[in-house]
C-alpha cells in the first residue's frame, strides 16, 4: 500500500512566500527569520512529513534569492557556490 501524501510543496512554497513577502513590507523591506530543521537535505522532515520534500525550504529561498540573504547558522561544509543567494556568516570568515 503505497504512503499517503500528506504534505504539499507547491501550497507550502506559494502561502510561505506571500506571508514572507506581506511581512517584509511592514518592515521597510527587512524582515529576520529562523528556520527550523535543515534548509536542505531535511530527510528527517520527509520521513515524517509524506510527500515533504527535503530541498523544499531551499525552493523558498530561491524564489525570495533577489530579497534574501542568509546570516550564520549555515553548515560548514556546503559549497557557497550551490546556493542561489547571497550567502553571509560562515562563508566570509
Amino acid at each position: 500500500m503505497p504512503a499517503k501524501i500528506g504534505f504539499n510543496n507547491e501550497k507550502y512554497l506559494k502561502e510561505q512566500t506571500s506571508a514572507i513577502l506581506k511581512r517584509m513590507k511592514k518592515f521597510e523591506g527587512k524582515l529576520y527569520l529562523e528556520f527550523g530543521g535543515k534548509i536542505i537535505f531535511d530527510y528527517h522532515a520527509s520521513r515524517v512529513l509524506p510527500g515533504f520534500d527535503p530541498n523544499v525550504k531551499m525552493r523558498l529561498l530561491q524564489q525570495l534569492k533577489d530579497d534574501a540573504d542568509i546570516a550564520d547558522k549555515l553548515d560548514p561544509y556546503i559549497d557557497p557556490s550551490i546556493l542561489p543567494f547571497r550567502a553571509l556568516g560562515r562563508f566570509l570568515r
